[in-house]
């Protein structure tokens, strides 16, 4: 596969992450009202998902190393998709929670993996540029993807957003 193509791939992952992190702040009022929680209880989602991704990165990414990147990128893949749909299908504020769980404890282990394989990946003496094109999935969820999300959640339903970005980890993940 081509490098070029496998630091695309990296950077949808950062992608993937960042809008995942940064989406439910503009939703909060839709999801509280879908569950009829308050938008200060409705934000313990972010927590939740905030407190998964510490405790993954502090005690999972480890094994990053043991198990390789790629095979660890493709678990943690699986994981988000997962915690994305259970998010966009929650029938309670508490399944939400758990989505979130899922999708923080998957985001835990990408962000490290895809930053290794973008330093794997690079042709001796570009690990840096390799990197950087890998680091650019930050700079596209914040310009593209956050208010892509919320344009959809507000013209849409905010579990399309869930959908969206579910989609883009099943295309993540066969890439």
């Amino acid at each position: 596969m081509n490098m070029t193509f496998q630091s695309i791939v990296l950077a949808l992952i950062v992608a993937l992450v960042g809008s995942q992190g940064l989406l439910l702040s503009p939703i909060l009022p839709d999801i509280a009202g879908s569950f009829g929680v308050s938008i200060p209880t409705a934000a313990y989602a972010m927590a939740a998902y905030s407190g998964a991704i510490a405790v993954s990165a502090f005690f999972l990414a480890r094994f990053i190393d043991v198990v390789g990147p790629a095979w660890m990128a493709r678990g943690a893949l699986v994981v988000i998709a997962l915690g994305l749909i259970i998010t966009g299908s929650a029938t309670s504020f508490t399944m939400l929670m758990i989505g979130q769980v899922f999708n923080g404890l998957a985001c835990g282990i990408l962000l490290p993996c895809t930053y290794a394989l973008g330093a794997l990946i690079a042709p001796k003496g570009q690990e840096a540029l390799y990197t950087g094109r890998v680091l650019s999935g930050w700079g596209i969820a914040m310009v593209l993807g956050v208010p892509f999300s919320a344009f959809i959640a507000e013209n849409l339903h905010w579990r399309q957003a869930f959908v969206i970005l579910t989609i883009v980890a099943v295309l993540a993940l066969i890439m």
